[in-house]
């Protein structure tokens, strides 16, 4: 698509940014080897899931509206997802370790 800036294309890639940051976070807590930083993370993880339902939602209403652009939105995103953060040093490695 031309226009990777879009609104639905910002809708696209929370929607499986909020996906992607409860699993990692979920991960780090089992990762943490710490019962606390473990149950902490989880909690987080929690939170993190309800956002991505009320993207998922809201990425579900704009397929009712205008289903062709949203399916090149969530192609666009899909094919170029990159998490925040990842031109961090290191973080391909510490990602890795919490996929």
């Amino acid at each position: 698509s031309d226009n990777r800036h879009s609104m639905l294309h910002s809708v696209a890639y929370v929607a499986f940014q909020e996906l992607a940051t409860r699993v990692s976070h979920r991960n780090t807590g089992h990762q943490s080897g710490d019962p606390v930083c473990d149950r902490m993370l989880a909690r987080i993880a929690t939170d993190e899931n309800l956002h991505m339902v009320f993207y998922r939602n809201l990425l579900g209403a704009a397929f009712e509206l205008a289903p062709d652009l949203t399916m090149q939105a969530v192609r666009d995103v899909v094919v170029n997802f990159r998490m925040p953060g990842h031109g961090m040093p290191g973080f391909e490695r510490a990602a890795a370790q919490m996929a």
